[in-house]
């Protein structure tokens, strides 16, 4: 038990979801973006004018004779930038639409982590478990990846209001239709 454990930490730092253990790293709900959560820049980053550093943590443990996994959508301050004199309303709203687009996903881990446990139904061991939220953690993060370098080419990173204003609504409308996955726990 003790070898996976440890095997299950190693695996979490590899994939550099260790925001949980982080007391300064906010979590999707807590509070709106502001740009004081932001470092900020002097030198340019490409066509980046603020980069937010927002991610999705997974967990899996046993609690109480159940099993709880866990994903939280999180912004890390610490490593999230904003440039000099680029700080705007417009671009804030971009920067909070990719952690809505990561709470989003976090949403689609939870409900597939659900349909998973339910066609499993009876008792699953352990191991199959944490083997089946990590197949989906990977495939719905790299998703996310995609889906977040599509936003900001077709935002041109907050620039092309009209398609802000589309994925700002289409972010919204996927949040509102997993509202039921709000809660960052399903249990088996």
């Amino acid at each position: 038990m003790f070898k996976f454990i440890a095997s299950l930490l190693f695996i979490f730092l590899i994939l550099q979801v260790q925001a949980q253990s982080t007391p300064d790293v906010l979590v999707h709900g807590q509070s709106p973006l502001t740009w004081k959560m932001y470092s900020v820049r002097n030198k340019p980053s490409g066509n980046q004018r603020a980069f937010s550093y927002a991610g999705i943590s997974f967990s899996v443990r046993e609690s109480e004779h159940r099993i709880v996994v866990q994903y939280l959508a999180t912004f890390n301050p610490q490593q999230s930038w904003v440039m000099t004199g680029a700080m705007s309303a417009d671009l804030l709203s971009h920067e909070q639409g990719l952690f809505d687009l990561t709470e989003w996903y976090a949403r689609k881990m939870r409900h597939e982590t659900q349909i998973y446990l339910k066609e499993k139904s009876g008792v699953l061991p352990f191991q199959e478990i944490v083997d089946g939220v990590k197949n989906i953690f990977k495939k719905l993060n790299n998703e996310l990846f995609d889906q977040q370098h599509i936003y900001n080419s077709e935002t041109n990173n907050g620039r092309n209001r009209e398609y802000q204003r589309i994925w700002n609504n289409r972010i919204q409308e996927g949040l509102k239709s997993l509202q039921d996955f709000s809660s960052p726990s399903v249990y088996y």
